[in-house]
């Protein structure tokens, strides 16, 4: 129910648009186990909606929404890696992430990850999936 009303905040629906109000809102359901809260947060800060734009701390969330198996995570992850923000760009794991979120239903990271392959030599789009497949083995415990 927080998540839901976060949203309400973070999107303006039914609600004036707050991003403050809806990071309180996250923060409380991510703590009670809301895998797309924590991603939510994570995109508050990748964006700099709230608070202050911060490339560290969205990773920090996209991190342990996508360490619950959470699809906006794993595409977080993705975005980070494909643009070298907040980490160093590696177009191999950008790949692999975008790849757990597609396995997941996530059509975003469709695009995402096809735009990462244009980039990428066979070996390494096979390393990525041999990675996503060792991720998902391990449940999300051994993902580098």
């Amino acid at each position: 129910m927080q998540y839901l009303l976060g949203r309400m905040y973070a999107l303006g629906r039914g609600v004036t648009q707050n991003y403050q109000e809806a990071l309180k809102l996250y923060r409380l359901a991510g703590a009670q186990g809301n895998r797309d809260a924590l991603s939510s947060i994570g995109n508050l800060y990748a964006m700099g909606k709230g608070v202050t734009r911060d490339d560290n701390e969205a990773l920090k969330w996209f991190r342990l929404s996508a360490a619950q198996g959470n699809a906006h995570g794993e595409h977080g992850l993705g975005n980070k890696y494909a643009s070298g923000t907040g980490v160093g760009k590696d177009i191999v794991r950008a790949y692999m992430w975008y790849s757990l979120a597609v396995a997941q239903g996530n059509s975003t990271s469709v695009t995402s990850r096809d735009y990462s392959a244009a980039e990428m030599t066979v070996a390494q789009i096979a390393q990525a999936k041999a990675m996503a497949a060792k991720c998902k083995a391990s449940n999300y415990k051994d993902c580098g």
